[in-house]
Parts: structure tokens; C-alpha cells; sequence
């Protein structure tokens, strides 16, 4: 059975952060927002009660004028205020995640399975104390992403993202929209690499689409890509006559199916070799969920590489 998908994520937000979750989507979800509002306000009644007895014991405090006990009450004023302070942030990081992640799901269905409650449990752990949006946008993405295909991100991953900075998220996305991709019917991965182009991505072959070796290692010590810069994959299945053939092979590049189409003149000496720096199982998890830029700079190269071979890149997105 499925339901919406926004349905789905309040679910999954409130069994991550608790009652909350409902006055974040009263938009969407009435009845949930409104039992939300009643667990707030006996919460904050609460909250009152025990701050009325602070001030209560404040007040005895300073009437002794004992000066040492007022200096504590002091201190622990700034402290609760410190605390205060910090879970609205992360109540605030958490709500801002989660608008991304509903802007994905606002018009989607979903299957509706449970999703893993550890998984749940690590991923509000860790999205309550990132306040880049950028990063935000990431993590609604993967939010999204799990809630649509839930198992589809690792707990593995999340611990590669939750150690990702600003920067090296920006040069990973570079990094996917170079990527060629080879998924199975069922989505499973198979290849995902950015061709080295017939020369050698750890002498900085691949520096003027800001993959240079430097720029690689850093992605390596992220765990996104993996440490051989010259891995290789035959691509020999790829390669057809002529674009009549059914099923026609694909591999994605760019968000578009490409083939191979051989010419008279195509005399493969061996299994056709594709080098280049490969994903690993996180940076492909990863990948899936990151909003590729356009690189035709680097497709006009990649076609280039091809052609050398006498094998003609062919777009067919739409014979697929």
C-alpha cells in the first residue's frame, strides 16, 4: 500500500524528534498538528511550573543575601539560557531540514514502509546541529530519498555526510556531474566513475574539471571515492551496431541514457577499458541524491575520448 509522501515523512520525523514534529506541518497534517499542540501545551505548562519555582527559590536566595548562592543562581540563569538557545537552533536546523525534504515528497506517493529506527534515530542526531543550508538541503534530500526507497542510504553514509564540509560537498557534486553511471533494472549499482579520458587521473589528467589529484584525495579521505585513481570497467556491452537493437544498453551521464554506436571502422582489440576514478558504496548512495550541474565541457571530452575509439556517443534518452 502506499500513502502520501508527506504523510510518510511527519511520520518519520515525529518518531525521530517527538511531538514536535506536528507544528512543523499543521499545513499538511491537521489532526497530528493538533494533537502536537495539546502535547506542547501540557509540556509547556510544565515549563512554567518549574520556572515559577526557580524564581520562587531565586528570590529566598537573594533575601538572605548570601552572596556566593546568588552568584551560582546567576551562573545557572546563563547556563539554562545557553541551553535554551541551543535546542531552538537544533529544533530550527531540524525543521529546516525537513521543509526540504517536503518539498520533495509534497506531491509524491510512497510506499509505506516502516523505516529503520536506528536509522531514524541517527539521522535527527545528527541533522539537529547543521545549520548550513546548503548542507540542509543535502540532508532533506536524503531524508526524502530513504522515505521513498527506504535501506536506500547507510547508516555508513551518514556518518560520511555528517563529516562533510561545505566545500568538499561542492566539489562532490562536480564530481557526480561528470559521472558515468551503469544501474541495473532493479537500481543496483554496477559501475559509477569519472573516465580519466585515455590518460592518468592521479597526474592531475582530470585538473581542469577541478578533479585534480589534490582535489581527488580529499574526496578519498571522505570516504567518496575509492583510492585507485585508474580502476577500470568494461564497457564492451555498450557498444551496439546500430540503435535498432532491443533492449538497447545504456549507461547515464548528465540525467540522460547514452549507448555506444559502432561504425564500420571499430576494430576492438581486447574488452573495451573505461579507467577513471570510481565511487565507493557511500559516495553512490550519495550520489543519488545530489542535484548534478550541467558540465558540457566535460561531455564534449568524454565524447571526444569515444570518438578516438572510432565509437559514437549517442544520447538516446528517449529510445530507452
Amino acid at each position: 500500500m502506499d500513502v502520501p509522501g508527506i504523510e510518510k515523512l511527519i511520520e518519520v520525523t515525529a518518531n525521530g524528534i517527538g511531538s514536535v514534529a506536528g507544528r512543523m506541518f499543521v499545513k499538511w497534517k491537521t489532526r497530528i498538528a493538533g494533537q502536537a499542540q495539546v502535547i506542547a501545551a501540557e509540556a509547556e505548562a510544565r515549563v512554567l511550573q518549574i520556572r515559577a519555582q526557580a524564581h520562587k527559590d531565586a528570590r529566598e536566595l537573594l533575601a538572605r543575601g548570601d552572596s556566593a548562592m546568588a552568584s551560582e543562581f546567576d551562573m545557572s540563569e546563563t547556563i539554562s539560557e545557553r541551553v535554551r538557545y541551543r535546542e531552538q537552533a537544533r529544533l530550527s536546523n531540524i525543521g529546516a531540514t525537513v521543509g526540504h525534504a517536503a518539498a520533495v515528497l509534497e506531491n509524491k506517493r510512497v510506499i509505506d514502509e516502516e523505516i529503520d529506527h536506528d536509522w531514524t534515530a541517527r539521522f535527527f542526531n545528527d541533522v539537529q546541529d547543521v545549520s548550513s543550508e546548503e548542507m540542509r538541503v543535502l540532508w532533506g534530500r536524503i531524508l526524502a530519498g530513504e522515505i521513498e526507497k527506504p535501506g536506500s542510504t547507510s547508516l555508513r553514509t551518514l556518518g560520511v555526510v555528517r563529516d562533510l564540509d561545505q566545500a568538499t560537498a561542492r566539489l562532490f557534486v562536480g564530481f557526480c556531474s561528470c559521472c558515468i553511471f551503469t544501474l541495473r533494472a532493479s537500481g543496483q549499482l554496477v559501475d559509477a566513475r569519472v573516465p580519466s579520458l585515455g590518460r592518468n587521473a592521479a597526474h592531475n589528467s582530470l585538473d581542469e574539471f577541478d578533479l585534480g589529484f589534490a582535489n581527488l584525495n580529499r574526496l578519498q579521505e571522505h570516504g567518496l571515492v575509492i583510492p585507485d585513481y585508474n580502476s577500470w570497467a568494461g564497457y564492451d556491452w555498450a557498444v551496439v551496431p546500430s540503435l535498432s537493437i532491443k533492449p538497447l544498453p545504456s549507461f547515464q551521464h548528465q540525467g540522460r541514457e547514452w549507448s555506444l554506436v559502432s561504425g564500420t571502422e571499430y576494430r576492438p582489440n581486447g574488452p573495451l577499458k573505461v579507467d577513471g576514478v570510481a565511487l565507493t558504496v557511500s559516495g553512490h548512495e550519495l550520489s543519488r541524491v545530489v542535484e548534478q550541474e550541467p558540465m558540457t565541457r566535460y561531455l564534449e571530452h568524454l565524447k571526444q575520448f569515444f570518438f578516438g575509439l572510432k565509437l559514437q556517443m549517442t544520447d538516446v534518452t528517449a529510445l530507452v
